[in-house]
C-alpha cells in the first residue's frame, strides 16, 4: 500500500475510502457515527447495496475488530471503515454535523439535509 494511502494523503483515494464514499453518497438520507452499529450498516451496504441498513450482531462479540464481511473481493474490518470515514472527512470528501453532542458523518448532501431539518425545528423568536 502506498504511504500516501496509509497516512490519508495523496491525490487518489484508497480502495476502502472510495467504496465507503460510494455508500455515503448513495444514501444521502443517512448519517453515521463512528460506532460499531453504524459501521456495520456501512459494511453491509458495501457488501450488498440492496440490503437493509439495520445492523445485526455478528460473532456475538463486542470486539470492534471482530465483525467482517466480504466486500467484493476484499475483507474490510470495521476499523478500516472507521479510518476511511475519518480520512474522507479530513480530506473534505464528506461532512459532519453535531447533534445532541454526538458527531455524525455523511455525504455533503446528507449533512446539508440534516442542517435544513434542524433549522425547521427550531422555533423562531
Amino acid at each position: 500500500m502506498k504511504i500516501e494511502h496509509i497516512i490519508g494523503e495523496g491525490p487518489e483515494l484508497a480502495d476502502s475510502q472510495r467504496r465507503v464514499l460510494e455508500v455515503l453518497e448513495k444514501h444521502p438520507d443517512h448519517l453515521f457515527r463512528l460506532y460499531k452499529d453504524d459501521l456495520v450498516a456501512i459494511q453491509r451496504w458495501m457488501n450488498n447495496p440492496a440490503s437493509q441498513p439495520v445492523p445485526t450482531k455478528m460473532n456475538n462479540s463486542d470486539d470492534f475488530r471482530s465483525p467482517k464481511l466480504i466486500v467484493w473481493d476484499t475483507i474490510y474490518e470495521l476499523g478500516t471503515i472507521r479510518w476511511a470515514i475519518h480520512t474522507l472527512y479530513h480530506r473534505g470528501k464528506i461532512g459532519s454535523i453535531v447533534l445532541n453532542r454526538r458527531t455524525y458523518y455523511g455525504s455533503h448532501e446528507a449533512v446539508k439535509r440534516a442542517g435544513i431539518l434542524i433549522k425547521k425545528r427550531i422555533p423562531k423568536r
